[in-house]
């Protein structure tokens, strides 16, 4: 009788989960992840993306160089031209450029005649 009440409960427990397997197989792939089956070229795609993560270390590494090398031939700050400072004239309240020579009168770039 014990036999009877577990077939009674089992039989439409499987038949469900076969009929929900068999609907959920329309939507979704039941064959599980693809990351050591084939592609179509026979090729495996472990080791296409190997090789890919090969490529972007290799690149990673070119990239790590050139810029150590860039940061090398790049002149230390107290290699660089200072200019001198900015100085402003009190009376005509122009700014006046010492280094360059530039003030009031004609060596100013900006200083226009009056016609």
């Amino acid at each position: 009788m014990d036999v009877m009440n577990f077939v009674k409960r089992f039989v439409p427990f499987v038949a469900a989960f076969a009929v929900g397997i068999f609907v959920a197989s329309f939507f979704v792939d039941l064959r599980g992840p693809r990351l050591f089956r084939l592609d179509m070229n026979g090729r495996g795609r472990c080791r296409h993306q190997m090789r890919d993560y090969q490529r972007l270390q290799r690149e990673n590494y070119m990239l790590r160089r050139q810029l150590e090398e860039d940061r090398l031939s790049m002149p230390r700050q107290a290699e660089l031209p200072v200019p001198p400072p900015m100085t402003v004239d009190p009376a005509s309240d122009q700014a006046i450029d010492k280094g360059r020579g530039y003030g009031r009168g004609f060596g100013n770039p900006h200083h226009h005649p009056r016609k």
